[in-house]
């Protein structure tokens, strides 16, 4: 059901919003592609683009990013957590011996940082709690995007961060306190660590 007011989406490297009787009435240019976007208090927007995670003004004046750092190259989603914190899907890189070959792995890890000072709050990998016997057998070069998350947001009803991982067909849910897994959740693979819902789902995309 449509509800009053502007609604604003992404629409290739840009930012526009929408009145009721179709009229545009939000037009931000962005210097990249935007993956995402997500309204803020204050009128402020969230979104993914170029690496980075971004907190704009309505008017497109950048507020904050996250560090144009070859190690937090951001992807696909981000979003704010209850503290404040800005929680990102974040690209990381193992060298994985499969086989007898030795290659380079593209997983994800989940980083919140402070966008006051920029510090790593909470920093989880799938390589460090994911087993490698799981993986797309679908995927002629699975190593490439092994995981492929493309989702992560914080849930205050149970204090879990909870993630999407695309490749592997997994919602996972980790303790926000310890970094433990609670749950796997999804198709059933070598490891045995999805406990329930085989056939569930398949390539799962920002579930909520």
């Amino acid at each position: 059901t449509p509800q009053p007011g502007m609604t604003i989406f992404n629409h290739c490297d840009s930012i526009v919003g929408y009145e009721l009787d179709g009229s545009l009435s939000l037009l931000i240019d962005t210097p990249s592609k935007i993956s995402s976007i997500e309204l803020l208090s204050g009128g402020r927007l969230l979104c993914v683009g170029g690496g980075r995670a971004i907190i704009m003004a309505m008017n497109g004046d950048e507020i904050w990013s996250s560090p144009d750092d070859n190690n937090l190259r951001v992807h696909h989603s981000a979003s704010v957590t209850p503290t404040g914190g800005i929680l990102m899907v974040v690209r990381d890189y193992r060298d994985i011996e499969q086989d007898g070959v030795t290659r380079t792995w593209q997983g994800d890890r989940i980083v919140e940082m402070d966008p006051e000072t920029n510090e790593i709050l909470f920093d989880w990998s799938t390589f460090d709690h994911y087993s490698t016997e799981d993986y797309d057998v679908h995927q002629t070069q699975h190593w490439n995007d092994w995981t492929h998350v493309n989702d992560a947001h914080f849930e205050p009803l149970d204090g879990r961060i909870w993630i999407s991982c695309r490749h592997l067909s997994r919602v996972t849910s980790i303790d926000y306190q310890t970094g433990e897994i609670v749950a796997n959740i999804g198709m059933d693979m070598p490891s045995g660590d999805v406990t329930v819902g085989n056939d569930l789902f398949s390539y799962q995309h920002s579930p909520e």
